[in-house]
Formats: structure tokens, C-alpha cells, sequence
């Protein structure tokens, strides 16, 4: 397993923010396995650290 750079990604949940509205949180890393999987790791406003494989979509750079 490594781990590259985010890029600029993204990680959009529909309900998971305040109130149950639209959260927006940075991909900082992403985690390649050996099978050719990619896991997106985001960071939250306060520097917590999780696995984003329950995002609703992953949003590339330069995109809204």
C-alpha cells in the first residue's frame, strides 16, 4: 500500500453537513493498494483524518 497526494480533490456528501445539508471536505491523500484500488483520505475543518468511501461523488479540480 501507498499513499499519494490528494491533487485538489474533492469529497461531496448530499446530507452529511450541518442541519443534514451538502459537506464539502479536501481529499488530502489517496491509499493504493496492490489491487489496484484507490481509497480518497479527507481532513475536516478541525484536522480530523478519515476514509471518504461514503462520499456521494469525488469532485476533481477545477470542477464545481
Amino acid at each position: 500500500m501507498t499513499a499519494v497526494p490528494g491533487g485538489g480533490w474533492r469529497a461531496y456528501w448530499k446530507d452529511e453537513g450541518s442541519g443534514n445539508g451538502p459537506l464539502t471536505e479536501q481529499v488530502l491523500a489517496w491509499l493504493l493498494t496492490a489491487g489496484e484500488r484507490a481509497t480518497p483520505i479527507t481532513v475536516d475543518a478541525h484536522g480530523h483524518v478519515d476514509d471518504a468511501e461514503s462520499t456521494d461523488r469525488l469532485i476533481p479540480l477545477g470542477e464545481e
